[in-house]
C-alpha cells in the first residue's frame, strides 16, 4: 500500500547562502554566469572610487546584453 503525505514548509530565501543556491543551480545545468555582465570588474572599480566609471561600464554591459538577447 502506498501512502502519499503532503508537506507545506515556510522557506525565506536569506536563509540561503548565495554560493549555495549557485552551486544548487548549475548542479541542476542551469547556467548561472550573467551574459556580458562582470559584476567582479564594477567592483574593482567601486572599491577603487571610480563610481562614474563603474556606472558607465555597467550600462554598457548591459546594453551589449540587451542587443545579445533582442
Amino acid at each position: 500500500m502506498t501512502v502519499t503525505v503532503t508537506v507545506d514548509v515556510d522557506v525565506d530565501m536569506s536563509d540561503f547562502d548565495t554560493e549555495d543556491l549557485i552551486e544548487e543551480l548549475q548542479s541542476r545545468g542551469e547556467d548561472t554566469t550573467p551574459h556580458n555582465i562582470d559584476i567582479e570588474r564594477i567592483r574593482h572599480l567601486l572599491m577603487c572610487g571610480m563610481i562614474d566609471e563603474a556606472k558607465d561600464e555597467a550600462w554598457q554591459m548591459i546594453q551589449k546584453t540587451l542587443r545579445a538577447t533582442a
